[in-house]
């Protein structure tokens, strides 16, 4: 039989920024068992790269609703992250610009956090639009739309620039009401 959790002790460590390991320790229970109960709460994860991207979905659809568009984000762990219109978007967020330039990381395999497993991402199959995000104290700076034929391991776009490569995918949301061809 499991002891019962404090769960307002629970759910005010998540929001402290504590992350699974502490939490299990913490509350005497298995890292299984703190991702099952924060699935169970609706608590999303604290690693700073998740919590970017969430932003970054929630800044996305939220600016696409505001321009009459449906928009469903898909539940974390899902192999895309916004269905818009029936296309389906991969959302990859940056906050950094490094120069006048941020760089995208579109890896063929990726790490779970702590690097406990690898698994495969296929974009080219699990989704239609690559969306690239560019975030500024915490509001849309701008936004790419690129199919995901253009998919790359890294893409590099110079958000001021009009020699930016992909320029021409620069904030074209009028697009995702037909499918994107490269």
């Amino acid at each position: 039989m499991s002891t019962p959790v404090d769960l307002p002790a629970f759910v005010a460590a998540h929001a402290a920024g504590q992350k699974n390991q502490a939490l299990a320790r913490q509350f005497g229970l298995s890292v299984s068992t703190v991702k099952r109960l924060k699935q169970k709460l609706g608590l999303g994860n604290n690693d700073p790269r998740n919590t970017l991207g969430r932003l970054g979905e929630r800044l996305l659809e939220q600016a696409l609703k505001a321009q009459g568009f449906a928009v469903t984000i898909m539940a974390e762990g899902h192999a895309f992250d916004l269905l818009v219109e029936g296309q389906r978007l991969e959302v990859k967020t940056s906050a950094t610009l490094k120069g006048n330039s941020c760089r995208f990381r579109l890896n063929e395999r990726r790490s779970s956090n702590h690097a406990a497993y690898r698994y495969d991402k296929a974009y080219q199959r699990d989704a239609d639009v690559l969306a690239l995000v560019v975030i500024e104290e915490g509001a849309l700076k701008q936004l790419y739309l690129l199919p995901v034929a253009l998919w790359q391991p890294s893409i590099k776009v110079l958000p001021e620039s009009p020699f930016c490569p992909y320029a021409l995918y620069r904030n074209v949301t009028h697009l995702l009401q037909r499918p994107l061809a490269a």
